[in-house]
């Protein structure tokens, strides 16, 4: 509308003064307790289990956790810094800084989650699928 406008098609906008009505947002859900306790053991019992547990137990964002790498981690404080994210760009993984320094924030992890980490960190070191990724916490068997 803004471009007929410039080039003189329209006189005035038929779009001006049109109330958009606002979209009602599902309230938001999340596993109770119970829920929480079913997932994790059926989702430790797969591979995918590692990050399972990650993501359920830090609420972070799918970028952030598989942007994780083992330097990311402080072993002794139990806890995992979020310093970057990963984003897929023309069929390309790409790593970034967090969108914003907000989004840059130590989190605390639960004790059993750390003995999950150095238990998949001893698995990988041993594994040594994709040497260019070694750094990666999450990875595949092709990086």
């Amino acid at each position: 509308m803004r471009q007929a406008l410039r080039w003189h098609l329209l006189l005035e906008n038929p779009a001006d003064g049109v109330e958009i009505p606002q979209q009602l947002r599902g309230e938001m859900r999340s596993f109770t307790v119970e829920h929480a306790q079913t997932f994790l053991k059926a989702a430790l019992a797969t591979p995918h289990g590692p990050v399972l547990a990650v993501l359920l137990t830090t609420g972070m964002r799918p970028s952030e956790y598989l942007g994780l790498k083992w330097q990311d981690i402080d072993w002794t404080r139990q806890t995992v810094s979020v310093v970057r994210s990963v984003r897929r760009l023309d069929g390309r993984w790409y790593f970034c800084d967090t969108k914003r320094s907000r989004n840059r924030r130590p989190i605390k992890l639960q004790r059993w989650i750390v003995g999950l980490l150095r238990d998949l960190q001893r698995r990988a070191s041993a594994d040594n699928l994709c040497p260019e990724t070694d750094d990666l916490v999450f990875k595949t068997a092709s990086g």
